[in-house]
């Protein structure tokens, strides 16, 4: 019974310990360590504001205030757990508290990134962080801050050894899907029957409630506008488009991928006799963000800048990943997109 019954990330996590841990930051117990002043949260505020314009459009939503922490909802905490906050918080919280911090956002993300959580090696130093995080977190907070939620962040790694990232047996599909559900009552009287009569119409003719997520995809958005590499030719040029269902496009927040080894912005999509090209500008300089609890490059998460002028050409087999990639001093931080 104990074994069969999975764990819910969202519900444990994100609305659980990373809600508590903002809660013991902004308004818990007062203590020098843990307790965030007036100003480190307008900064952090401002910061997680400022990255608006550079999240990718698989973000249901943009960040927002910490002053708003008490409305955010599940997503907007898994963003903050896995990307934005590892940036914002960084010089606002003591050394202390930013690395607890750090044990839960990089332990998680080795749980939910399906590479990271199909290799038995990472998930058990995932295993080993969660449970330092645990034993932090009760000399940081005290023993009586360690409620049931905290204490079963050290199981979430045996979900990930039996069913993979946990992204897969999590309850952000079904929260989606009300969303749906929701879209489907057009007015006030006799709300389930119009769901059911919805649900069976998609059912019988597939045109009610139709997911609008593309797997893959021709390029779109048709232009001519970019100079072009040396060498390219006569082609078509294009803004956007779908692999593996996640959208590359040349606009901000959508336009970082790693090809290859290398990080990259994507300038053009160009096609010449049916064969996509990604057209791209590299950094010169990438660096670890972070050497705690591990090197960050070691789990593909890098601090980059120098963007180079020149244009490369790069093909869709050299594609890895879409990244996030938010701004930091001089540079950028790149994180994989993993959920």
């Amino acid at each position: 019974m104990v074994s069969q019954f999975v764990i819910d990330y969202m519900h444990l996590i994100c609305l659980g310990v990373v809600r508590r841990l903002i809660w013991l930051w902004l308004s818990g117990p007062v203590n020098v360590q843990t307790r965030l002043r007036a100003r480190c949260v307008t900064d952090i505020s401002e910061c997680l504001c400022g990255f608006s314009e550079f999240m990718p459009v698989e973000f249901a939503r943009k960040p927002r205030a910490l002053i708003h922490w008490q409305r955010w909802k599940a997503t907007e905490f898994r963003q903050f757990l896995l990307y934005t906050g590892p940036v914002a918080l960084l010089g606002k919280l003591s050394d202390a508290v930013y690395k607890n911090f750090m044990l839960l956002s990089v332990g998680m993300f080795l749980l939910l990134h399906k590479t990271f959580a199909a290799n038995t090696e990472y998930v058990n130093y995932a295993d080993e962080l969660l449970h330092l995080f645990v034993q932090h977190f009760a000399e940081l907070y005290g023993s009586n801050m360690l409620v049931y939620n905290v204490h079963n962040v050290v199981h979430l790694a045996d979900d990930a050894r039996k069913y993979g990232a946990l992204d897969a047996v999590s309850a952000f599909a079904f929260e989606n899907f009300l969303g749906k559900l929701t879209r489907l009552v057009r007015k006030p009287g006799k709300p389930l029957q119009q769901v059911i009569r919805r649900l069976w119409e998609d059912r019988q003719y597939g045109s009610v409630g139709e997911s609008k997520s593309i797997r893959n995809g021709p390029a779109k958005q048709h232009h001519g506008t970019v100079d072009l590499p040396p060498g390219v030719g006569q082609c078509r040029q294009y803004k956007q488009l779908y692999v593996n269902g996640v959208l590359l496009s040349v606009q901000a927040g959508n336009n970082c991928i790693t090809l290859g080894t290398q990080i990259v912005i994507l300038k053009n999509i160009v096609v010449k006799n049916s064969e996509t090209m990604l057209i791209y500008q590299k950094f010169r300089v990438v660096e670890d963000f972070f050497k705690y609890p591990l090197k960050s490059s070691d789990i593909g998460i890098n601090f980059v800048s120098d963007l180079s002028s020149k244009l490369f050409i790069g093909t869709l087999s050299d594609y890895e990943c879409k990244n996030v990639a938010l701004p930091h001093n001089s540079g950028y931080v790149v994180f994989p997109l993993v959920h």
